[in-house]
């Protein structure tokens, strides 16, 4: 029956994404009065529909889900009349993407290699479209809300839904796992911090409470850092040098939860210790006594195999994820690293990491100049405040979990919202 309607959603996905791409414009709900209506071009209503179904992973249609969304975003890419919009991030993106080929070629497992290349292709994908379509700040709102409310969804789901039995049955078979979604919510995170500290709409305290709460309930570490880290870095862009009290917030988040939640201070430490004990011998504490479920024992052996001896280009693209989806490895029936950046090196060698971090660096420096240049008007701040943050927040995440295969619910969203601040932001200087 989950398989069934796995399929059903699979091709009513696609239907409507085309349907929308070839639809002139048409008027849709306003992101702010309920009863408002504003037009949008069939291009960016299948971008607000991209958004709103990234929460659907349709199980064992996942890839394929990945496979056709990248298709539509190109059909949408070129069906679009808005001329692309070009900035530093396309060209290091693109060299990247370049870079990934060339180790397609030299991959000996090249079936897995262009698996792999997807996943790091369709945030790219998304980034472009995105700034090609944006042309109105309504429409930016709009699209920020509907990534606000497939937060609340996810949350929904873990919260209530997946602890109703025949619900979870059916829903649990259609979104994302649970991992996914904790490493999403740093961008909900970033929005509901944005219009509390800019538009003093005080209820998105409660929101921000939720999605770091969450991450503590489900014992999720990374979630927990990554939230943390989200935090962090809105407060430094939205305040300078007075961030220091919410600085203070973000990382007390992670040391409170770390020291005093028993959940996950059991999960962090191989032996069962107290507060108390963490405090006294912190100076003595080293990784050896930080429970890692295996990782660390995992990324020495695959760097040890696939890195070592190859360090500029790495053993070729998708060469350790064969390795671990057959189960080739002495780590049991794990099937991921769970770490992104020992894959890349693993595959792509110095060469492919410097490219790839060289997006996350370059994305967040451009969304700091943004944001403080009062000279740009409030969206473009708003928006850029948002998208930095919850980029090197998924970044982060990514150093103990695999944020790329997540890509069409966690980097893919993070690079929308960027593609979005680009193009508007290009669009308003012409303007101007």
């Amino acid at each position: 029956m989950y398989t069934i309607i796995n399929y059903i959603l699979f091709v009513l996905i696609y239907i409507f994404s085309l349907r929308y791409i070839f639809t002139p414009i048409v008027l849709v709900k306003g992101p702010v009065k309920k009863r408002s209506m504003f037009p949008v071009t069939g291009t960016q209503r299948f971008l607000l529909l991209v958004l709103f179904t990234g929460l659907f992973s349709l199980g064992s249609l996942m890839a394929n889900r990945m496979l056709f969304n990248i298709i539509v975003c190109l059909i949408a890419f070129f069906v679009d009349k808005n001329k692309p919009v070009l900035n530093g991030i396309f060209f290091i993106y693109t060299l990247f993407i370049f870079w990934l080929i060339y180790e397609i070629v030299v991959s000996p497992v090249k079936g897995y290699g262009f698996r792999v290349f997807l996943k790091y292709l369709y945030p790219f994908l998304v980034f472009i479209v995105a700034a090609k379509v944006t042309t109105t700040s309504l429409f930016v709102y709009k699209a920020v809300k509907v990534v606000f409310e497939v937060g609340l969804l996810g949350v929904l789901y873990l919260l209530v839904l997946s602890r109703i039995p025949f619900i979870n049955g059916i829903v649990g078979a259609v979104i994302f796992w649970y991992p996914g979604i904790l490493d999403f919510l740093v961008l909900p995170i970033c929005i509901a911090l944005a219009y509390y500290t800019l538009l003093k709409k005080k209820k998105y305290i409660a929101y921000i409470a939720l999605f770091v709460v969450i991450n503590i309930i489900m014992v999720n570490r990374t979630g927990i850092l990554a939230a943390s880290v989200a935090i962090i870095l809105f407060s430094i862009i939205r305040y300078k040098i007075k961030s220091l009290p919410y600085v203070a917030v973000g990382a007390a988040i992670l040391l409170v939860a770390i020291l005093y939640v028993p959940s996950v201070r059991q999960k962090m430490f191989k032996k069962s210790l107290t507060t108390e004990e963490i405090i006294e011998n912190r100076e003595t504490l080293t990784t050896d006594d930080i429970d890692s479920s295996g990782r660390f024992a995992m990324w020495e052996w695959s760097m040890d195999r696939f890195y070592k001896g190859h360090e500029w280009t790495g053993s070729g693209l998708g060469v350790l994820q064969e390795r671990f989806y057959s189960l080739n490895h002495p780590f049991g029936n794990i099937r991921i690293v769970h770490n992104d950046y020992v894959q890349l090196l693993c595959d792509t060698g110095l060469v492919g990491i410097f490219l790839y971090l060289s997006i996350f660096l370059f994305i967040f420096i451009h969304c700091i100049i943004l944001a403080w240049n009062k000279r740009n008007p409030f969206v473009i701040r708003f928006l850029a405040m948002i998208a930095g943050p919850s980029t090197i927040a998924m970044g982060v995440a990514s150093y103990t979990d695999n944020v790329v295969n997540y890509s069409l619910l966690t980097l893919g969203y993070a690079l929308a919202v960027y593609g979005m601040v680009v193009g508007l932001n290009q669009r308003l200087r012409k303007a101007e």
